[in-house]
């Protein structure tokens, strides 16, 4: 599970210099921002797939079904916000 956990953080190290360039690149260069955001994208879907399996399946037994499932349902609207703006 650390080596889990190791992936994750460099996953967000990652997603952070992304959307760090993004900032940077503000609208004034609209070809690298589109290639910035297919980066993004390949790097936050995987990583969404991955934590919902991992994670959320040792949260559930430790902190009960109930609890997980409103936890599940905060998660799959916050992850219907971000494949959304990434569209």
């Amino acid at each position: 599970m650390n080596q889990f956990f190791q992936m994750l953080k460099k996953d967000h190290a990652k997603v952070k210099v992304i959307l760090g360039q993004l900032k940077e690149t503000m609208k004034s260069a609209p070809k690298k921002r589109e290639v910035l955001f297919q980066k993004l994208r390949a790097e936050l879907v995987p990583h969404m797939k991955a934590e919902e399996k991992k994670v959320f399946k040792s949260a559930e037994k430790a902190l009960g079904h109930d609890e997980i499932q409103n936890i599940m349902k905060q998660f799959e609207l916050e992850k219907q916000k971000v494949k959304k703006s990434l569209k």
